[in-house]
């Protein structure tokens, strides 16, 4: 054992050495041999301890102490996960904390991600008197963070900093997060989202939502139980079920299976079924939409209430397979633009919108100037080497991102927007690649643009979009 001690410590004494002045590189994650090195080396503590006392004739109660002292020391090390479920039980944020900083088991491609993980899931079993200080406390973490901002520290960030009220705007958000970098995020807190999106979908009754969730987060970190919520949703609207699915389904359901959810997965189904067979085609509906406009009428609420039973029911088994022939980048977001596009044209039929008054048409132009004002601030901070903090920039991407959507309500528009950003984010994009190494935040930028350069054809962009999701540069 003592010839394994002395052989960590000259790796570790040769690797300091080696590293002495190198400059850091934060281009990927925390490799699994330097956590198996650490581990060992922790490892090899306690063992020492044991034999200094057993070779002792007559071990002293100092001796028994320390040794009892340094397994507890190790052992905290050693499995922190372990000890971190006894914190977040009891609500102690920091310890909780800590311990995520160094549960290399659980978090390894992002530690802080983790710690702040583990800190926010004792918040909620914090007291309300200390709740706040807490919360406080943890978003200065997160504001003082220097290092490479990974995918995890991005999905925390969206707990910690308070989701969005409105479902359509969680929703939205998820959305967006499903174009990180799973490379950079823990497998743990991609289920946690999941669960978290899943809980809010079935809370709306969103049917067809749950299985797009489903697909994406099981992609994210090979997660069983939304494998099982994407397979069983699948077998409810199937003709036929091949007997090796049925049994990979079942086998899914003994392992993961949640009774309650598939349960609420059978009802929705039938309400869909039964909505689907009462909703009336596309083709019904373009007819609908013209006699309207010929005869000028202004009794339009049944014609509302007949896009909401198409978009409940068979939108998505027409328009899919149309969307796919097309060669559309993501299927899933195409066909909810469309579903929004609806969405708009029922609000402005029922009062709840104008978008040709002066009031709408001025709050669209106070928009697109501070938009400009945003990619403005972009440019200058990648030009003249001012960039802030990882997780600065990327809630300044986040806003420019909510604004840009909340502009793109036609293609006109949606063209205008994109143009506009297109080269402030793609010199943003480089300068966190290439001199700041914040390569996770750049990914999910590309993630977001990349299908907007093919929408509009903008061949170039879209190569270097594309480019920087599959890796292609150094």
């Amino acid at each position: 054992m003592t010839g394994l001690g002395v052989i960590i410590a000259i790796f570790f004494i040769v690797r300091f050495i080696s590293n002495r002045g190198a400059v850091k590189d934060h281009t990927n994650p925390p490799t699994a041999s330097k956590d198996l090195w650490v581990w060992l080396a922790v490892f090899h503590l306690p063992i020492i301890a044991l034999f200094w006392v057993m070779a002792a004739d007559h071990p002293s109660a100092l001796a028994i102490t320390s040794m009892v002292v340094v397994f507890f020391a190790t052992s905290v090390v050693l499995f922190p996960s372990l000890y971190a479920q006894a914190t977040i039980y009891l609500g102690w944020v920091k310890p909780s904390y800590w311990l995520g900083r160094i549960a290399y088991n659980r978090h390894q491609k992002d530690l802080f991600a983790g710690a702040l993980f583990y800190g926010w899931r004792a918040l909620q079993r914090t007291s309300a008197d200390n709740k706040a200080p807490y919360q406080q406390w943890l978003e200065e973490r997160l504001a003082q963070y220097s290092g490479t901002l990974g995918s995890g520290a991005m999905v925390v960030h969206g707990f910690l900093k308070g989701p969005p009220n409105t479902y359509a705007q969680i929703r939205s958000h998820f959305l967006f997060l499903q174009g990180l970098n799973k490379n950079w995020l823990p497998p743990n807190i991609a289920r946690y989202a999941f669960r978290y999106i899943l809980a809010r979908t079935c809370q709306e009754k969103d049917f067809a939502e749950i299985r797009q969730q489903a697909r994406a987060w099981q992609l994210m970190a090979k997660d069983s139980f939304a494998q099982w919520v994407d397979m069983y949703h699948w077998s409810l609207g199937a003709d036929s079920i091949p007997w090796n699915l049925r049994l990979k389904i079942n086998s899914l359901y003994l392992k993961v299976g949640n009774r309650p959810l598939r349960d609420l997965l059978d009802q929705l189904s039938r309400q869909g079924a039964t909505t689907a067979s009462t909703a009336p085609s596309f083709n019904e509906l373009k007819l609908a939409e013209l006699q309207l406009y010929n005869r000028g009428g202004q009794d339009t609420e049944w014609l509302n209430v007949a896009w909401r039973s198409y978009m409940a029911g068979p939108m998505g088994d027409e328009w899919l397979p149309r969307i796919k022939a097309l060669g559309s980048f993501n299927e899933n977001e195409l066909l909810a633009r469309l579903q929004q596009s609806v969405r708009d044209l029922m609000s402005l039929r029922s009062g709840e919108g104008d978008l040709d008054s002066e009031a709408a048409m001025q709050e669209r132009d106070n928009a697109f100037k501070l938009l400009s004002i945003k990619l403005a601030a972009m440019v200058n901070r990648s030009e003249q080497n001012r960039m802030m903090t990882g997780i600065q920039e990327y809630e300044e991407f986040l806003a420019l991102v909510r604004l840009a959507d909340g502009l793109g309500k036609d293609d006109n528009s949606r063209a205008q927007v994109f143009f506009q950003m297109r080269s402030p984010v793609w010199n943003w994009m480089v300068e966190l690649w290439n001199n700041k190494k914040n390569r996770p935040l750049a990914f999910l930028a590309g993630s977001y643009m990349a299908p907007r350069a093919k929408e509009f054809g903008d061949t170039d962009a879209c190569n270097f979009f594309t480019g920087i999701i599959s890796n292609k540069f150094n």
